[in-house]
């Protein structure tokens, strides 16, 4: 019946086009490839602190910093050419074409680029997390025993009420733990405007 109307429909002209996938997604394999690099992240996270575009100069000073564990101020010119000469032949150019920066070769300004969003949640994967879920859930489960515990050695609440307050509290626990991650994935989805395939 299906390829009945299928093929119908093909005979008046109306041929059924397949599901596009969006075009504009950044594709894991690029972020993944950007943020492969210590030196990537690094620019990422110092434009990502910025509040506008960045001379390559002033970034060089900052990831040489960063890479040598000094201040900006006690990096050696050796330290900056270094880190310039690497930024400006290889990983600039690269990000640029990708779309995680924008980067003006000529006048030598930086800037996130549209795809850059969507490298952030995987970029502070390296970072504590705010939320430390597993460790909440034991210490709710241990809790949970305890009150339980109590209620059958003193009478004071019975096993009932006491599994009825762990349940609550759990189940308080478990939504703020969806609605986070939620709203963790709304923020990580973003597009770039134009696939780099």
């Amino acid at each position: 019946m299906a390829i009945a109307i299928l093929l119908g429909d093909a005979l008046n002209g109306e041929v059924p086009q397949p599901e596009r996938s969006d075009s504009n997604a950044v594709p894991l394999e690029h972020i993944f490839t950007i943020l492969q690099n210590e030196r990537r992240r690094q620019v990422l996270r110092y434009l990502a602190d910025q509040d506008g575009p960045v001379s390559i100069s002033d970034l060089s000073e900052a990831v040489a910093a960063s890479e040598n564990g000094k201040s900006v101020r006690q990096i050696t010119s050796q330290e900056r050419k270094r880190v310039y000469v690497g930024l400006y032949q290889a990983h600039l150019p690269k990000m640029a074409d990708m779309g995680f920066i924008k980067f003006n070769k000529d006048r030598g300004i930086i800037d996130l680029g549209p795809a850059a969003e969507a490298a952030f949640p995987y970029l502070n994967d390296d970072v504590p997390q705010r939320y430390n879920w597993p460790i909440y859930y034991l210490g709710l489960v241990g809790g949970g025993w305890v009150l339980l515990a109590v209620s059958f050695l003193t009478r004071l609440l019975t096993p009932l009420l006491a599994s009825g307050v762990f349940l609550t509290v759990l189940t308080f626990c478990a939504l703020i733990h969806a609605y986070l991650a939620r709203t963790n994935r709304a923020r990580s989805t973003l597009t770039s405007p134009a696939s780099t395939e």
